[in-house]
């Protein structure tokens, strides 16, 4: 039984992905799955806009700082918001990062937050839609994250995830 799915991606995704990741949102917090995410701009928003349209209380957002693109929820008091990343995410970042000392402190908090979004508390799965480039960015961050721990990973970059995630679907009765 899936209760937390964990759904990142991309600060600049094409629009059938958006709409992808809007839909899914909506439709997972509508059944009541907690879904969480990082307030990113991109799929982040995506998955806030979509979890606001249709049960937000089951919307966790998981901030690196306290005002970071408070404009996506400021509206919405019924939205779980977990202020700052916690010491364990913070001591997290070498063990996942590739070049964590080259950070700065507000890129090492953005990374930080990576793993209370897939950790605390620890989610069934990951849907994710990565950045193009060479395994770059906190999208694949969160995915070494989840491997780590073996949470399963559906990379939407990867066509056989795409499948897998479209059995999980008809599996939760949303297709």
């Amino acid at each position: 039984m899936i209760s937390r799915i964990a759904m990142i991606g991309t600060r600049s995704p094409e629009d059938l992905f958006y709409n992808m990741f809007y839909t899914l949102s909506a439709s997972f917090t509508k059944k009541g799955i907690c879904v969480h995410t990082g307030n990113a701009d991109g799929i982040d928003n995506a998955v806030v806009f979509g979890a606001k349209s249709a049960n937000p209380k089951y919307l966790y957002l998981y901030l690196p700082w306290k005002t970071f693109n408070s404009h996506y929820f400021s509206d919405c008091p019924q939205i779980n918001i977990i202020e700052e990343p916690s010491r364990e995410c913070l001591e997290s970042v070498p063990h996942h990062h590739p070049n964590p000392k080259y950070l700065s402190q507000g890129a090492y908090k953005l990374h930080a937050r990576n793993y209370g979004i897939i950790m605390e508390p620890k989610v069934d799965l990951v849907i994710a839609y990565p950045n193009d480039s060479n395994l770059g960015g906190g999208t694949y961050q969160g995915i070494r994250i989840a491997q780590c721990h073996n949470i399963p990973v559906y990379n939407l970059r990867l066509d056989e995830d795409k499948y897998h995630l479209k059995l999980l679907l008809k599996d939760l009765e949303l297709l």
